[in-house]
């Protein structure tokens, strides 16, 4: 038996080979571009609608009430910041808002809230905290006024929604 039936099938299977490579070469190239188009989109893509966005941070506010009333301080600056980077998310989302001015709105309403916050915080101040705590929510229930949504009023929190997160500082 002679190995002439050899030469066809390397040629056969070299050819394949070649295929498989280029379209190895097509799928890594569609890879790469999907990849780019992926890292090059706005961060900002899904914009969610302002309701979404004040529910969110109705759930801040909440968690940071319960965080300032265990002295857990760090939890508290951590949900401040939140509250703050959120607020600023709105302020740009929704900067056309047709009812009010979003961005002065919310620095007229809240920062003064804010920064007491802030400095309660830092203080560990429980006295402080509360007293600047309801005058951030103040601020929020005036520009809701301000935006002819008075119908939203916002307060202290009486019972923590969520149940599986422990507010009192963990001992290091």
């Amino acid at each position: 038996m002679g190995f002439g039936w050899i030469l066809p099938l390397v040629v056969l299977g070299s050819a394949a080979l070649v295929g498989c490579a280029d379209r190895h070469s097509e799928l890594s190239n569609s890879v790469a571009a999907h990849d780019a188009a992926l890292r090059d989109m706005p961060r900002d893509f899904y914009r969610p609608g302002l309701g979404d966005q004040m529910n969110a941070l109705q759930l801040r506010h909440e968690k940071l009430w319960f965080a300032g009333r265990a002295a857990n301080w760090s939890l508290a600056a951590f949900e401040l910041e939140e509250i703050e980077e959120s607020l600023e998310r709105v302020a740009r989302w929704h900067a056309d808002n047709p009812d009010i001015p979003m961005a002065p709105s919310i620095k007229a309403y809240t920062q003064a809230g804010r920064y007491a916050l802030t400095q309660s915080i830092a203080h560990g101040d429980g006295e402080a905290f509360a007293k600047s705590f309801d005058e951030l929510t103040d601020g929020c229930n005036r520009c809701h006024q301000a935006a002819k949504h008075e119908f939203i009023v916002i307060r202290r929190p009486t019972s923590a929604s969520l149940t599986n997160q422990t507010w009192t500082p963990r001992d290091n």
